[in-house]
């Protein structure tokens, strides 16, 4: 219940959640995706993410790079989805 409630406060259009469906069945999107998820999960790949995006915001530079009208937000913590994947029985868990 509290998983429809999260997914349905994201406010997806029906095409998004059809993208979203078709590419969590492409095993090479799982993959990719698993991939990016350890990354990001990895401390130290952290801690160097965010030493850049500090040093591109501290020289004035964030438009720069990703374009105009870019600004560095911080995020708050909202919500989870937890999943498991299907052929390890690993659990995931993605933050939105």
């Amino acid at each position: 219940a509290s998983l429809d409630k999260s997914l349905k406060e994201l406010n997806l259009s029906t095409e998004e959640v059809d993208k979203f469906a078709k590419a969590f069945k492409d095993p090479e999107f799982l993959k990719l995706f698993e991939d990016y998820a350890k990354e990001v999960s990895d401390p130290k790949v952290k801690a160097e993410t965010d030493a850049y995006l500090r040093q591109l915001e501290f020289e004035g530079r964030v438009e720069e790079v990703y374009g105009k009208g870019a600004q560095l937000i911080l995020p708050v913590a909202s919500h989870v989805v937890k999943t498991r994947n299907t052929a390890t029985g690993e659990k995931v868990f993605i933050n939105i």
